[in-house]
This record gives structure tokens, C-alpha cells and sequence, in this order.
């Protein structure tokens, strides 16, 4: 996951496995995505005992020993690779930040979106924006998808055959 996200499909292949993997966690009780809120959890307590003992965050053998305890398994190459993907400084050190984002499903690109948004988005002196209005604009665009969904497409003209006979 480069700095821009635009991720490869090997990327993203190895992490989707990573978030199936996760979800899975406990065999045979089928998909829990609450599984995924609790490997993110337990993802910022190794990041927090990291802190405290004057690391920088979490390396990579600790986020493969993670992994593992939510039955990823992945081949070492793999496993290197997504570690290099979530290490900006390439120091050995999971960059928590973009790592979270990506595992929530907010890449580089939703990212600057949403932020665009906010800014767009009317604010009082403190800088919050008031409920009413942010689930007044989200309403306000399900009903305009649809409305668009509910106009009748425009009938199509006869058409006259081209030239060469189709």
C-alpha cells in the first residue's frame, strides 16, 4: 500500500485474505465482523505496549504473531509483503495509521474524499458540524439515487441501419 493506495491486485488479494482470515477467526461459527473490531483492538494494545516501552509501534514479528492468532496463514513472502506495505519509513515498524485505514476500507483516495467533504461542510465556531444537517445532506442524497432510479429511460429512436448492413 504505497503512499497514493493504489494498491496492486496482489495487494489487495493478500489483504482481503487477511480480513477473511480474520473475520473466521473462530472455526466453524461461520462470518463475525466483530472479529475484525477485535483484531483492530488488539492491534492497538500491542501498538500501546510498544509506546510504553519506548518503541516505535508494532514490527512486524509482533504483526505476524497477530495474524496468526487470527488464523491467517499466509506464505512468508506474503507475510513480507504486507508487512512492506503498511511500512512507510521502511524501519520495520507497521505504520498504524494507514494500516487501520486500509483495514476499515478507507485508502488514501476515500480518505482525501471524506476530508474534502468535511471541509465543504458547513460549520459552527468551533468547527463542528451540526448532526441535523450532516443526516440531512445523507438523506438528501438516497432520495436523489432514487429519484434517478425511478425516471423512465428516454424511448429509443428508430434507428436507421448503417451502411454496412447491420
Amino acid at each position: 500500500m504505497i503512499y497514493n493506495d493504489d494498491n496492486n491486485p496482489r495487494e489487495d488479494c493478500i489483504f482481503l485474505r487477511l480480513k477473511h482470515a480474520t473475520r473466521k477467526k473462530q472455526r466453524g461459527k461461520g462470518c463475525e465482523p466483530h472479529q475484525m473490531v477485535n483484531f483492530l483492538r488488539d492491534f492497538r494494545v500491542l501498538e500501546k505496549r510498544q509506546h510504553a516501552r519506548g518503541e516505535k509501534g508494532v514490527t512486524y514479528e509482533l504483526f505476524t504473531r497477530l495474524m496468526e492468532r487470527y488464523h491467517s496463514r499466509f506464505q512468508p513472502s506474503e507475510v513480507e509483503y504486507l508487512c512492506n506495505a503498511f511500512d512507510d519509513d521502511r524501519d520495520g515498524y507497521i505504520n498504524s495509521e494507514r494500516f487501520v485505514r486500509h483495514f476499515t476500507g478507507l485508502n488514501e483516495r476515500r480518505h482525501k474524499a471524506v476530508l474534502r467533504a468535511w471541509m465543504a461542510m458547513p460549520k459552527d465556531a468551533n468547527g463542528n458540524a451540526q448532526r441535523g444537517h450532516v443526516s440531512g445532506l445523507f438523506d438528501s442524497t438516497l432520495k436523489q439515487k432514487s429519484i434517478d432510479k425511478e425516471q423512465p429511460l428516454a424511448p429509443l429512436q428508430d434507428a436507421e441501419p448503417d451502411d454496412q448492413g447491420d
